[in-house]
């Protein structure tokens, strides 16, 4: 079948809507409308599209202001990829993947990352896990009681504070992040608005100590529970308090300093897109240097022998063709040991080389689009 795969204007991104509401039928009403007003406006969608003008298939970007390591960067977040269930299989997201990856790369941005709904899907695309996120479930009765946090809904009047809280907190305890900016906020009231859940504050003294998500899709669940150090305590029975209800409660995305994690289920995969640009995100806890063999079968360009050094300031990668590589990676791999991941047969040689390298983990990244 005959289709083009290009980049749509910023006007032409609401064609795309038909096509998401007939493959990601599970999603509410409430939130396509959301989704289609308050994110597609800032994003970019590629399409293969036919000859009557219609998207066959699709692949959007949410862009996210970010900490990657040592430096702040925007990362695209893959969302909505999806083909009408009549063109499957005809090599139409392969296309729209590498479009975009290309793209990405062209423009100089880092990396790409994503939450599979399966990540067979993906692997080929030479991503890798970097985010598994802590779950756990409690019942609301076993902390009625105890002493507690002030527990209220956050408004619009609390969004500087928080962002100025969640912010301070994230850069103390993790290396990747999407930055939780005022705007960030805004949008993300109107998205629990649509979940029927909200954004809830912990205070003690008129200070934020805390906050999280809640949603009621399939029963209660609390998203990305964040909390002041030295607070841990008193959360449990705060939500309890503030849940009012008897049952099971899901918790998706916490520190472990707040309770055992039952589950780290395997979350968000990332893949490096321009490894000369990624490559300044790294640090050294003291002056590193190697050479090293990189494959990329996606983005042929990348593919080279490279000259890795760096300091507490950052690294840099320079080519280096002709040189003798100490050992060779996929991106798949370089990726993972990136993220302080340890691939599966990965040389001691690369560990090796790692070891001094301040890696962009740990990754702490509950975003949904």
């Amino acid at each position: 079948m005959e289709y083009e795969v290009r980049l749509l204007d910023a006007a032409e991104n609401e064609k795309t809507k038909s096509l998401y509401q007939r493959v990601f039928q599970e999603d509410s009403t409430e939130f396509v409308e959301y989704y289609y007003r308050y994110k597609v406006r800032e994003n970019r969608i590629y399409v293969a599209e036919g000859k009557d003008g219609e998207a066959l298939s699709m692949l959007h970007l949410n862009p996210y202001l970010m900490r990657l390591g040592t430096r702040d960067v925007f990362g695209e977040y893959i969302v909505a990829v999806a083909t009408d269930e009549k063109y499957r299989r005809q090599g139409m997201m392969r296309r729209l993947m590498e479009t975009a990856l290309e793209d990405m790369r062209r423009i100089g941005e880092p990396f790409a990352f994503l939450m599979p709904a399966d990540e067979k899907l993906y692997r080929p695309f030479d991503f890798v896990f970097i985010y598994r996120q802590n779950r756990g479930e409690i019942y609301v009765k076993d902390f009625l009681g105890q002493p507690f946090l002030e527990c209220r809904k956050a408004g619009k009047q609390d969004i500087p504070s928080l962002a100025e809280f969640s912010n301070a907190y994230l850069k103390r305890n993790y290396r990747t992040f999407a930055f939780h900016t005022e705007e960030y906020f805004e949008t993300l009231l109107e998205e629990q608005k649509c979940q029927g859940g909200d954004v809830a504050l912990l205070c003690s003294r008129g200070r934020i100590r805390g906050y999280f998500f809640t949603a009621f899709e399939e029963g209660a669940e609390v998203r990305e529970l964040v909390v002041e150090e030295g607070c841990e305590t008193f959360v449990l029975p705060a939500l309890a308090h503030y849940l009012k209800e008897g049952g099971q409660v899901s918790f998706h995305g916490f520190s472990e300093d707040l309770m055992e994690a039952q589950e780290r289920k395997p979350m968000i995969m990332g893949r490096i897109v321009n490894p000369e640009r990624f490559a300044t995100c790294l640090a050294c806890d003291k002056p590193a240097e190697f050479v090293f063999g990189l494959t990329d079968d996606l983005l042929p360009q990348n593919t080279g022998i490279y000259r890795f050094y760096g300091d507490r300031t950052g690294g840099n990668l320079e080519k280096c063709n002709g040189k003798a590589p100490e050992f060779t990676l996929s991106i798949g791999e370089f990726t993972a040991l990136s993220f302080g991941e340890r691939p599966p047969g990965i040389s001691e040689e690369a560990v090796g080389a790692w070891e001094n390298i301040r890696t962009c983990g740990p990754v702490f990244i509950n975003e949904v689009v």
